[in-house]
Order: structure tokens, then sequence, then C-alpha cells
């Protein structure tokens, strides 16, 4: 029996849905088989269905288009803060381990040996009571001619190596009192004259030598010991 296009093409929608029954399914294909207009029917309903899906799905990929850039931005953008607080961090740790700043406090200080040398030569000896290095030794001068010297160390702190007894921390100092100076001298100014050393800051200090408190006379032994050949 020769089934009608009409009927046919009441039957595609639910032919393509596959929602039809067994029996309008070989009825339909049955009636395709020698229909080229329901063929050609079936193929505009599923292009034209391809097109309202995506053109339903245009907004989405809009949304989807746009989440992607902003993730990848996202992503650059967290690289880049990253490692930019890499950098802060390690230039941070590293000025924190190296430049020094904090004074050591006199209690960890022992001044000894505290001499008046020839040629108006203040010699001592500090030593820092702790098992911490010293990085830096600083001195300041003001204008009445008072002399600090500041032993400072990094906020970082380093342990002292223990195979080292002598540096910075444990060594012999020796300072001119006046603007000329012979021989080896720490903390020379040629053309300051000192009224006073300290060592310390101006807050924390401890006198080494003042002109109204002379320092002990050292002996030849002494002088030989702070010679440029031994010193």
């Amino acid at each position: 029996m020769k089934i009608s296009c009409k009927i046919i093409e009441d039957l595609l929608p639910l032919y393509y849905d596959s929602v039809c029954s067994l029996e309008s399914k070989d009825l339909v294909d049955e009636h395709l088989k020698t229909c080229h207009c329901c063929r050609k029917a079936l193929e505009n309903m599923a292009e034209n269905t391809e097109k309202e899906i995506n053109e339903d799905l245009k907004p989405l990929k809009s949304v989807s288009e746009k989440w992607h850039n902003f993730r990848k931005k996202s992503v650059i953008k967290g690289l880049l803060i990253g490692i930019s607080v890499c950098a802060i961090l390690s230039i941070l740790f590293v000025g924190l381990t190296t430049w020094c700043f904090v004074p050591v406090p006199t209690n960890k200080m022992v001044i000894s040996d505290v001499y008046e040398l020839e040629n108006d030569e203040i010699a001592f000896n500090l030593y820092i009571d702790d098992d911490l290095d010293l990085n830096s030794i600083t001195a300041d001068i003001t204008e009445d001619g008072v002399m600090y010297i500041t032993p400072k160390r990094s906020v970082i702190e380093n342990k002292r190596l223990k195979d080292f007894n002598k540096g910075l921390f444990n060594r012999d100092y020796v300072v001119c009192t006046r603007g000329e100076t012979k021989g080896y001298t720490d903390f020379s100014y040629t053309d300051k004259v000192l009224s006073a050393i300290y060592i310390g800051t101006k807050n924390d200090n401890i006198l080494i030598w003042d002109i109204n408190t002379p320092a002990k006379k050292a002996n030849k032994t002494i002088e030989n010991r702070y010679t440029d050949d031994n010193f």
C-alpha cells in the first residue's frame, strides 16, 4: 500500500526524534527508500535542528570563551604576582641577613687591654660575648670629637663558626686620638682630634678613653704588639 507523503511528513518529526512506534518507523523507512522528497525533508529537518541548536548555544559559547579568557588572564596574573612575591621575599631575606644596621647591645661586649700607645693612639680589645658572628663595625665622630664605635649585625643574625675564635667579634683595635697618624690604626680621621672614645651607640655605650681619664701606658712589649709587622 502506497503511503501519502503528507502522512510521512507528519511522522518525520517523531521519526527524527526516535519516539515513533516500531510500525511507524518501518513505514517511514520503507517510504524513504523510494521518495526523494521525503528524504530531502528529513535532511532539511536535521540541518534546521542543528542550526537551532547552534543558535541556542551561541550565548553559552560566548560565556565559555569569556570564562576561558578570564581564566587564562588570571593564571598569567597569578604567575606574575607569584614571581614578584618570590623576588621581593628573596631580596628581603638577603637584606635581612646582610644589611648591618642593628647595634650590638653593650651587655654583650667585653672591653679589655686598654692601653695608651705612642703617637697618641689608644689600643683595646673588643670581644662579643655570645655565639653570633659580627658583620660590621662602624665609627661616628661628633663635632666635639667624641667617637662612637658601633658593632652592628643584620636583623637575621648568623651563627659564629665554631672553628674560628678570631674576627671582628674578637680582636684588638687601635684608634688615633689626633689628626695625623703613623703606623696602623682603625677608624683614623686625619682632620679629627678626639676628646673621648666610646664603644656602642649614643644611648648605650661603654667609655674606653677620654682626655680626662688617661689610659694605662703601654710598655715596650705592648708597643711591639701593635707594630705594623705584628698587628
